[in-house]
């Protein structure tokens, strides 16, 4: 649940069948019940915190596209790696699905990443060309020869088929930083936590989401870079929020321009902190 909002995406809890009937939903089974104590708990705090998730679209620049449904599941497996990879270095992107693109879609992105797609229609292949044209830049990993043609950097398909390499996440972190420098969030002293970072439409106020995978952590570094992002930040509006029973207040916050620095004092599963 906390990751589906924190990449703006959204969820569903169905009941899957006889075997989760006869073992989880019946209240005698302790499991069971603090899991929907926490589902209802989380639930509560989407509500009460709306406007957290309403019209809030990541500052992100960089687009990546998927590929249209292909007929074949090892196909689409083969970029799960270059999805986690992205994930886990807190690289924000926003997915555009291939048969949708047009050329003020992609006008909004610095840089779009075309992760080892085979194939794709003329006008989908006009639009891109367009968009080169026009200044956009291109990290293609694999792809079609017109695709590769195209690129400002080409890598080739194994680079995407196994992020999860370190040498060959080190590769491709250092194609894209040449095309998108700019770093929006980093986190120190802690690992397995993504971050992602929305803006409020037509307004100065920024959301950071913040996920943990991995046991509670304590005092970890957040630096955000806002620049070009928003016009002024304003240090006694920067507030956290959490569903769970964490610390929910920032300290030793740190604003030079639109440079910011603070310490999260714990984070259990999910954090958003706010700005301005």
């Amino acid at each position: 649940m906390a990751e589906a909002k924190a990449v703006q995406s959204d969820f569903v809890i169905a009941e899957a069948g006889r075997n989760l009937f006869n073992g989880w939903v019946l209240k005698n089974n302790a499991t069971a019940m603090k899991v929907w104590e926490d589902i209802c708990q989380y639930n509560k705090f989407f509500a009460e915190h709306e406007d957290l998730f309403t019209d809030v679209p990541t500052v992100s620049r960089i687009g990546l596209l998927a590929p249209p449904v292909i007929p074949s599941f090892e196909v689409s497996v083969k970029r799960v790696q270059l999805y986690n990879a992205l994930a886990e270095m807190n690289i924000m992107y926003d997915v555009l699905l291939l048969p949708r693109i047009t050329k003020k879609m992609l006008s909004k992105y610095e840089v779009i990443i075309i992760p080892d797609i085979p194939w794709l229609e003329d006008k989908e292949l006009d639009v891109i060309r367009k968009y080169k044209a026009a200044g956009g830049k291109v990290y293609t990993l694999g792809s079609c020869e017109e695709l590769q043609e195209i690129a400002s950097i080409y890598s080739p398909a194994y680079v995407c088929h196994n992020a999860h390499e370190n040498l060959l996440r080190m590769e491709f972190l250092t194609n894209l930083k040449q095309l998108y420098p700019r770093t929006v969030i980093t986190i120190q002293n802690a690992e397995y936590i993504i971050a992602n970072v929305a803006k409020k439409n037509d307004s100065n106020r920024i959301l950071v989401h913040v996920v943990n995978y991995s046991k509670p952590v304590s005092n970890f570094l957040v630096k955000i870079n806002l620049e070009d992002i928003v016009t002024i930040t304003d240090e006694s509006e920067i507030k956290l929020y959490t569903p769970d029973s964490a610390l929910d207040e920032v300290k030793k916050v740190s604003v030079r321009g639109n440079q910011i620095e603070l310490i999260v004092p714990r984070l259990d599963m999910y954090n958003i902190i706010t700005i301005n």
